[in-house]
């Protein structure tokens, strides 16, 4: 008999509040990252003029590298004295991703809002291209892979008036 059908299953552990239990967290770091989020995922081919093969890279390298150097810097500021290395165990992250509003969706007041304004960021960036750039930031740093991450929340969402866009991240590290 195959020893797999021995063993009863072992469910997940339940999420409170959509959060890790309590139990099973070692540790909780939370940051901000101001500066208007840059997505990873599209990517562009070239061919090297000394090798003649085909190379790929993000389409906005320029702008994606700067983002995720400005994660990794705030990451490595805010690290909490007692992570020394990166977590080599299960992580919970979870990330809000704040944009400004565009001047044109505003009423001269500059504080109401006209009718017809989105009420959500439903456009460009994909939440899930804005998850990648930042699991990329954070690895080596907060986590020792990105494969690490087990579950997690993110969302977009404007912002209030005068709120600068930004990243909130929260990691939790798992037992």
């Amino acid at each position: 008999m195959e020893q797999a059908s021995i063993l009863p299953p072992i469910a997940p552990p339940p999420l409170t509040n959509g959060r890790p239990p309590a139990e099973d967290l070692y540790g909780r770091w939370l940051f901000m990252v101001y500066g208007t989020p840059v997505p990873q995922g599209s990517m562009k081919a070239t061919v090297h003029r000394q090798t003649g093969r085909v190379v790929m890279f993000p389409s906005n390298n320029v702008m994606l590298k700067a983002w995720r150097n400005t994660i990794a810097r705030e990451a490595a500021v805010r690290k909490p004295a007692w992570l020394r290395e990166p977590w080599d165990g299960p992580v919970w992250t979870s990330y809000t991703y704040v944009f400004e509003r565009s001047r044109n969706d505003y009423l001269a007041d500059g504080i109401s809002l006209r009718s017809g304004a989105r009420r959500y960021p439903d456009v460009a960036p994909d939440k899930d291209k804005l998850d990648r750039a930042v699991n990329d930031a954070l690895t080596g740093i907060a986590f020792t892979n990105d494969g690490r991450i087990v579950a997690g929340p993110s969302e977009k969402r404007y912002g209030a008036p005068g709120e600068p866009a930004h990243v909130e991240i929260e990691i939790a590290l798992l037992r």
